[in-house]
């Protein structure tokens, strides 16, 4: 499969983001099926977003669960044969890489600037706890929040709009949308989130980081699938484990810095090439349009029958009259008087909007006498 040289970049740190998730999850794996009763001293509503009473077989089945939703969001990272969903398709995910060095750089910028005022920004009370169980939170969390932040809103919305504009088909096939339409549906479920979490007590900067985050992952579900966009979830959290990890050493907490600067540098990249792309696809719409040769629609004339005045003025073309007593016509502006039973050739004609055509005319005609 050939690649655009464009992609290239998103691909080298999409990939080295997706091993670095993986090796992390491989490496913490082991300790946590080994402790796995331990991690009862996690609250469930961490992680889950609800509180509920949970078990051994529950711990189980939500990292098997979280385990399979990975491997499936891999899995359409290949280029299908046919278009299935947004997820499974013909279009490969080049685009997708794009996407993610984007979110890589908006999420930068977001914790430094929350960080700046919020010193203790991505550090919270799971950070406390041994590091298998941190990886257990950062990974079951992705099925919670990919169901409650993801699927159930933007389902919802998507069904609604479908179902307006006649096309349910984009609940499974939705990367062609408008951009407008992905817009307004990402600003929705984001503001939903927002509100979500404030209603279970976070504080502002979360909340403000639950609104960026959920639109930019908002966006990629919507373009890309809703697989790819549990993908980036899983990513983005392990990073996020890493970064905390990284902090107690000074050296591994520079390289992973200059990691992720060089990764939203591709994202800056890939956002000019995105806005050029889109200037091109503006214009050459622009340019189709008005290459487009114009149509002129065909107006219906009224029959000559329909009309009571036929023939214009055979003095000088006018076609308005005063009707005589004898029912004879004067012309109102030359005042020829034509004879009751004078037929002249039905040279008026009229639209059904009433509007003249092909007769002979001038400002003078209408001239107040």
């Amino acid at each position: 499969m050939s690649m655009d040289k464009k992609d290239v970049p998103g691909y080298i740190f999409g990939l080295a983001g997706i091993s670095i998730a993986i090796i992390i999850t491989l490496y913490y794996l082991p300790a946590i099926f080994k402790n796995i009763a331990k991690l009862s001293v996690l609250p469930v509503s961490d992680y889950a977003l609800l509180s509920f009473h949970t078990s051994i077989i529950f711990f189980f089945a939500v990292i098997i669960i979280s385990i399979i939703l990975v491997i499936i969001g891999l899995i359409s990272l290949l280029k299908f044969k046919k278009d299935y969903t947004t997820s499974f398709s013909t279009k490969g995910s080049g685009k997708f890489f794009w996407y993610l060095a984007i979110y890589v750089l908006v999420d930068l910028i977001l914790s430094f600037i929350i960080s700046s005022v919020y010193p203790s920004y991505g550090i919270t009370s799971v950070n406390k706890l041994p590091n298998f169980i941190q990886v257990y939170y950062y990974f079951v969390s992705v099925p919670f929040e990919s169901l409650f932040l993801s699927v159930i809103p933007i389902t919802v919305m998507m069904i609604i709009y479908g179902y307006a504009s006649r096309k349910p088909r984009i609940i499974l096939k939705s990367d062609d949308l408008n951009w407008n339409i992905v817009g307004a549906i990402s600003i929705g479920v984001a503001t939903y989130s927002a509100i979500l979490y404030l209603i279970l007590g976070e504080n502002i900067y979360y909340v403000i980081s639950a609104y960026i985050t959920t639109l930019m992952v908002s966006i990629i579900y919507i373009k890309f699938g809703l697989m790819r966009a549990v993908l980036t979830n899983y990513i983005m959290s392990m990073i996020s484990f890493l970064s905390v990890l990284a902090s107690r050493f000074p050296e591994y907490s520079l390289l992973l810095t200059i990691f992720l600067f060089a990764w939203s540098s591709v994202g800056i990249y890939y956002l000019f090439l995105e806005n050029e792309s889109r200037q091109k696809r503006i214009q050459h719409e622009r340019s189709r349009v008005q290459e487009e040769p114009r149509r002129e629609i065909q107006v219906p004339l009224l029959k000559p029958e329909d009309l009571f005045i036929r023939s214009s003025c055979p003095e000088c073309g006018g076609i308005v009259f005063h009707v005589k007593d004898n029912m004879s016509l004067e012309c109102d502006h030359c005042h020829h008087i034509i004879a009751a039973d004078d037929v002249g050739p039905f040279n008026v004609k009229v639209d059904i909007y009433g509007r003249l055509h092909d007769h002979y005319y001038s400002d003078s005609i209408y001239e107040t006498h």
